[in-house]
């Protein structure tokens, strides 16, 4: 995936996010499961909103 393709993507899987920042997997979830990341919900499915992750960062330290 070329970085261009990253920065129109809004929302990702809990996998495809630990594999964009190089984390594992479980490290990502247990983020979730914490709250520490802006979730979308479908169902029972949880993505990663990159949007609201980015408006954060972009925010800085609070």
């Amino acid at each position: 995936m070329k970085n261009n393709d990253i920065e129109n993507l809004f929302i990702v899987t809990a996998e495809k996010y630990a594999e964009l920042v190089g984390l594992p997997i479980g490290v990502v979830r247990g983020q979730l499961d914490r709250r520490q990341l802006p979730v979308y919900k479908v169902g029972k499915r949880r993505f990663i909103n990159l949007i609201l992750l980015r408006l954060d960062v972009a925010g800085g330290p609070k």
